[in-house]
């Protein structure tokens, strides 16, 4: 049977194509993120910040409940804080946020 997954990025290939979608693309925020990001304070600058500056350091997760991999975007949010990001790459030019935490 044909594996019908999307291609996986590499940490160091997915780190600035996320970049570039966080700076010229979509990012689309998830209603579990969203609700998230409230109930741990973090914000949409918070948001850009990790996503334009941090960095995919593990290779992504595959998620079967909805047929996408997930990448972990760690950085650092306004106040210096660390955290995690977790988004899907939906497609060139946007990324879907399922959820942040503190790192």
């Amino acid at each position: 049977m044909p594996d019908n997954r999307p291609n996986k990025l590499s940490p160091e290939e997915a780190t600035p194509k996320i970049r570039e979608i966080a700076r010229l693309g979509y990012i689309t925020p998830t209603f579990h993120f969203e609700k998230r990001m409230e109930e741990r304070n973090y914000d949409t600058q918070d948001l850009e910040l990790i996503l334009s500056t941090g960095k995919v350091r593990k290779p992504p997760e595959w998620d079967s409940d909805y047929d996408e991999w997930k990448y972990a975007v760690e950085g650092n949010a306004v106040e210096g804080d660390k955290a995690t990001v977790i988004v899907t790459i939906v497609n060139p030019d946007e990324i879907k946020c399922i959820t942040i935490k503190p790192k």
